[in-house]
């Protein structure tokens, strides 16, 4: 834990520096040691690594067109497969793919941060990004590299860039299916100015939970899924993170305090706050019936941190007491990360730095 954490400050100490020079260059020097952290890792350090990672990785070697990787891919997750053929056809060695998995994810994180710096505390939001999804993303290749992209395309969403927005979406999809959740961002923009726009949230959100067990297998028929992965997701619910749960409650409690203190200001901000809180408490509580449902939250989840941050900076008075609670509760989040084994990487390795 204390590895991973004494990293995490030194990686915040390079982007702050990175940031102050205002200089995009220096933003990817101050990436460099994250990326090669996680990319010059052990090839099986992390759950997934040995099914989505190394299997498909080794596996690419029977493969010898682009037309043959789309066809034969298992999931619709089309740009993770060719990002590792066009790897695979570099070298051979595994660790180059995994670099560019760790640098597409890194990259497009510090770009968000960097792109919301006037706006947000962007230190803060890094190290919720790190003791959240850094680690885990040894693990989940693919959900990582669309969680990241979908932070980035954040910052299109809150520029009302919407094309942009839905462009980054359609790639972050072509890594993780997942992604497609993303698309919900738009009809909360179009519902911004509407009157009874929670009252109809809350009852679309109730909706969706009661009759989850009949709208779920239409979405896993639609063409946005593969027919023969199917069964992989009917009832296959888990236990929802306490610590997940958490978090989402303390960033809705949040918005609503905001929205009783401060009326109609800064009021789309708010709803997008409070909405994007409802929705992944909703989709974590679906978690005990379907498992993708628990990594779907994350997608929600973001705005929400992101919008946290953003009212710190606004509002300089709730920094004394915001700042530290988020800090805490990351903290706690990573420490019970950790208690359950970091995703299958709480002890690092890696020969080719020489920790063993």
């Amino acid at each position: 834990m204390f590895f991973y954490l004494i990293w995490f400050v030194v990686f915040l100490i390079l982007y702050f520096f990175a940031e102050r020079s205002n200089k995009k260059w220096a933003l990817f020097i101050a990436a460099i040691p994250p990326i090669l952290l996680e990319g010059l890792r052990d090839e099986l350090l992390g759950d997934d690594m040995a099914g989505y990672g190394t299997l498909w990785f080794y596996d690419m070697s029977t493969k010898d067109s682009v037309g043959q990787i789309i066809d034969d891919a298992i999931t619709p997750e089309y740009g993770y497969h060719l990002m590792i053929y066009f790897c695979k056809m570099i070298s051979t060695d595994i660790h180059l793919y995994m670099t560019v998995c760790a640098a597409i994810k890194i990259i497009m994180v510090y770009l968000a941060a960097f792109a919301l710096r006037k706006k947000m505390d962007s230190i803060s939001f890094l190290f919720g990004y790190f003791c959240f999804f850094y680690v885990l993303g040894f693990s989940l290749m693919r959900q990582s590299i669309a969680v990241a992209i979908s932070f980035y395309a954040l910052t299109f969403f809150m520029e009302r860039k919407l094309w942009k927005f839905i462009a980054l979406v359609i790639i972050a999809y072509l890594f993780h299916s997942s992604a497609i959740l993303m698309v919900i961002y738009i009809p909360l923009y179009f519902l911004k100015d509407y009157k009874y726009k929670y009252v109809l949230l809350v009852f679309c959100l109730a909706s969706s939970y009661i009759l989850i067990e009949t709208l779920f297998p239409l979405l896993i028929a639609s063409p946005l899924f593969k027919s023969s992965m199917a069964d992989l997701y009917i009832d296959s619910g888990v236990t929802s993170a306490k610590s997940n749960i958490l978090l989402s409650l303390f960033t809705l409690f949040y918005g609503v305090l905001l929205y009783i203190r401060m009326g109609k200001k800064m009021a789309v901000d708010i709803w997008y706050m409070i909405s994007t809180s409802l929705i992944s408490l909703t989709f974590l509580a679906l978690a005990s019936y379907i498992e993708v449902a628990f990594r779907m939250s994350y997608y929600m989840f973001m705005m929400g941190m992101v919008l946290t941050y953003v009212f710190i900076t606004k509002k300089k008075q709730l920094r004394v007491f915001i700042t530290p609670t988020c800090w805490c509760l990351f903290l706690l989040h990573f420490y019970l990360s950790c208690t359950h084994g970091l995703n299958g990487a709480l002890d690092y390795t890696s020969k080719i730095i020489g920790i063993v």
